[in-house]
């Protein structure tokens, strides 16, 4: 129903039809095994053009994600499951600035379970097997700026 998430094709998608109802609709009556809440349909394709957007200003999504720690990976400690926290203050914070960029249904919450996903935080519990090989090497994670690109765009140094 979605195309893989591929970001191009969900705003051609959008832009192609005639209301973002129409999407809705179609996903919805579609035989297709997606959750039916209509507000969560329309914000994949509101996701899309707000994610297109950040490509636009950061390089990728990546790089946005990433610009909020400078590149730099949390590495927590937690003794115990009960010990990680739901969201954090930067996960806030980044949902907040979603939020202005125009993304939907990304809670601190939400975009707490991203910052795991992709790395910027290893919540791994300190004893177990995986802890070590999820902390990535400060050199994997630093992003430098872009020299020739005034906006916000950043590159990642490896």
């Amino acid at each position: 129903a979605f195309k893989d998430f591929d970001v191009e094709t969900l705003v051609r998608q959008a832009s192609e039809a005639t209301s973002i109802d129409e999407l809705v609709d179609a996903v919805v009556e579609g035989d297709f095994d997606v959750v039916s809440s209509r507000r969560k349909i329309e914000s994949v394709y509101r996701n899309a053009e707000a994610a297109r957007t950040v490509q636009g200003e950061y390089g990728s999504l990546c790089e946005y994600i990433w610009h909020f720690t400078e590149g730099r990976q949390i590495v927590n400690t937690w003794k115990s499951v009960s010990d990680i926290p739901s969201h954090t203050e930067l996960s806030e914070r980044v949902a907040k600035d979603m939020k202005a960029r125009g993304f939907r249904m990304v809670g601190p919450t939400t975009v707490y379970s991203l910052l795991q996903a992709v790395g910027v935080v290893n919540d791994h519990l300190f004893g177990c097997h995986r802890y070590e090989a999820c902390i990535r090497k400060e050199q994997d994670c630093k992003i430098t700026e872009n020299a020739s690109s005034p906006s916000h765009k950043r590159k990642r140094s490896v």
